[in-house]
């Protein structure tokens, strides 16, 4: 009986020692050190440190590298997304990087104690935090077990990291999103994998409209094959990810030119001349007047104004190239306070540019803008 007794006081004692000895929030529980090691994001250098022989960076500066970090104080909680956010790193500042490696085991600062709850892409990651900022592993980034993503070679992060241990080079690699902007198309999500589309010349040049079906975005960060229909059938064109708060998807495509070449091949013939400015005078009859002409030798910019509805603050002008061989597209729009009284006026410049005066810009008190849809010798009539 006294030897149990014994036994669960010496089970109390370590106990109470294990629980006096656990560090709280703020203690220093170890140290960050410099490394030699270049650490790179999608080719693109960034700083690092190595913590326990694993190299990792700094989560906040990744908004310089296509991330964005939100900073939740309530829930204590840093929620770094990838996606097309972020001002990038400069290129000075990347090859300073690049050529200002460390020398290795040279204490930088400590690791402190932390409570702050760390994600990537909606997956919880260790964080450490070194002086008031948040270190997240590389390592750790780019392991692919317990991956959804991990038959296209993706971890659950969304990266794959490679070492290189001759150049002593570490390589964090995510989809780099494609410009899916076919000009004038309207690209339109049929389902889960699937995208059809169709060419329209009324969309703006300002790259493709997508419409996405219902559910569409239920799973972000999760990828998935990307398929192209033509002509009722499918092509494997690539993956894609839903981004998170944001209303749209990023795809990387395995061979851009390719699938333009194959959507473009199915576009409508074009309309001549004459039935593409009977088409637009037709088209506007209702709502709009033509507000000016303007010709040259290789194309007819048509402006039509909107006719004004009681109450409204913008005169709306939309503008047309028609190219005299044969097609037409929208190519550009302003809308001016309906008190203005200088007039918006259009003209060719450098044999097929064509600039547009905007008097004010958007109701915003900026006056005298010039625009313009450029050389139209460059759009896809």
């Amino acid at each position: 009986m006294k030897k149990f007794s014994l036994i669960i006081a010496i089970i109390a004692l370590m106990l109470l020692f294990s629980i006096n000895v656990s560090a709280k929030v703020g203690d220093i529980v170890g140290s960050i050190y410099s490394t030699d090691i270049l650490a790179l994001i999608n080719g693109t250098p960034i700083q690092s440190y190595n913590i326990d022989g694993k190299t990792v960076i700094i989560a906040e500066d990744l908004i310089n590298y296509g991330y964005r970090c939100d900073w939740f104080e309530t829930e204590r909680k840093l929620v770094v997304s990838r996606g097309y956010w972020g001002d990038w790193v400069t290129y000075i500042e990347a090859e300073r990087i690049r050529n200002e490696r460390g020398q290795v085991g040279e204490i930088l600062g400590n690791i402190y104690e932390t409570d702050i709850q760390v994600t990537v892409n909606n997956h919880e990651i260790t964080g450490y935090n070194l002086n008031g900022r948040t270190a997240i592993c590389i390592e750790d980034l780019g392991r692919l077990d317990d991956s959804a993503n991990s038959q296209f070679g993706y971890s659950k992060y969304l990266a794959r990291a490679f070492w290189n241990g001759e150049e002593r080079i570490i390589e964090l690699k995510t989809p780099q999103p494609d410009n899916l902007k076919m000009d004038f198309w309207v690209l339109i999500q049929k389902d889960d994998t699937l995208v059809v589309h169709s060419f329209d010349p009324m969309a703006i040049y300002d790259g493709s409209r997508y419409e996405y079906s219902p559910g569409f975005r239920d799973e972000r960060y999760v990828l998935k094959p990307f398929y192209v229909e033509i002509d009722g059938e499918k092509f494997e064109a690539g993956i894609y990810y839903i981004i998170d708060g944001h209303q749209s998807a990023c795809y990387e495509l395995y061979d851009m030119d390719a699938i333009k070449e194959l959507i473009e091949s199915t576009r409508p013939p074009r309309k001549t001349y004459d039935e593409a400015i009977d088409y637009l005078y037709d088209y506007h009859a209702a709502e709009y007047s033509l507000y000016e002409r303007i010709d040259n030798d290789d194309y007819t910019i048509l402006c039509f104004l909107e006719n004004r509805k009681e109450g409204a603050f913008y005169d709306n002008y939309i503008f047309y190239a028609v190219k005299k061989t044969g097609g037409f597209l929208k190519v550009f729009y302003v809308s001016v306070d309906v008190n203005e009284t200088r007039p918006v006026t259009m003209e060719f410049s450098n044999g097929n540019s064509v600039a547009i005066f905007e008097p004010t810009y958007q109701g915003r008190g900026i006056t005298g803008i010039i625009h313009g849809p450029g050389d139209l010798d460059s759009y896809p009539f």
